[in-house]
């Protein structure tokens, strides 16, 4: 019953009833965020924009300027911000040396995929750890900005069949980490099939919502509750929300 209740009111009600207008101010670019290494022990705090030596990818120390170069313009600019000469400009390094580190922008370009795909592993990680959405998870989620953002870029262009496989890739693994506490908290606990479809619809249009500017706890919060709100009145439906 639930179940068809939820399919005839998503696709008609679901946008109207999430999109959030976003006007809560910007959040502070200070931000700090703290990792945990595969032992369980706590790493020193570092901004969020910087990326952890990762093994294999940027274990050497002049290759780790450009891939966070790389990373933010990404993240920020999409495609188009990978330029050489624009990176070389802000690393303090001439175009010779990036040919001499990576060939080519493909190879990098690949690189930055690889280094998403593990920073979204100490994304997960995080997340397991959550046992709210609110406000668990959106401190999660505010620390790991610059990432969220990078895969939004990622949906952007999804027509690129690597970044489409790397996006759904991080999607499966970062949506799966707090899969328990997001059917908990909107009463789906008994209703996986339908808290599986609703995350799934409810992912997809958070990376089309998301921006530079509202990417923080106010908005974010106001997001989730929105989604509280919906998933509350499929299951219970002629009841006021307040």
């Amino acid at each position: 019953m639930l179940r068809r209740k939820l399919e005839g009111i998503l696709f008609r009600s679901l946008i109207c009833s999430i999109l959030i207008s976003g006007q809560a101010g910007r959040q502070s670019q200070s931000g700090i965020l703290t990792l945990i290494n595969p032992s369980g022990n706590l790493l020193e705090p570092f901004p969020a924009y910087v990326l952890p030596i990762m093994p294999n990818v940027t274990s050497e120390k002049k290759i780790q300027p450009w891939l966070e170069v790389g990373y933010e313009l990404f993240t920020t600019y999409g495609l188009e911000g990978l330029k050489v000469e624009k990176m070389a400009n802000i690393i303090g390094k001439s175009r010779s040396s990036f040919y001499h580190h990576f060939a080519d922008i493909e190879i990098f370009t690949e690189m930055l995929l690889q280094v998403h795909t593990e920073r979204s592993a100490l994304i997960a990680e995080r997340e397991q750890a959550c046992e709210t959405l609110v406000p668990d998870l959106i401190e999660v989620l505010v620390a790991f900005k610059k990432d969220l953002l990078f895969s939004r870029q990622l949906r952007v262009h999804r027509h690129i069949k690597a970044f489409r496989r790397c996006f759904e890739s991080v999607n499966e693994k970062v949506g799966g980490a707090f899969f328990e506490v997001w059917a908990r908290d909107l009463g789906l606990s008994e209703e996986k099939q339908i808290a599986e479809g609703l995350l799934d619809l409810i992912m997809d249009n958070f990376y089309l919502q998301i921006t530079e500017e509202n990417l923080n706890a106010a908005w974010l919060t106001e997001y989730v509750n929105g989604i509280k709100s919906f998933a509350s009145q499929i299951q219970h439906p002629g009841v006021r929300q307040e």
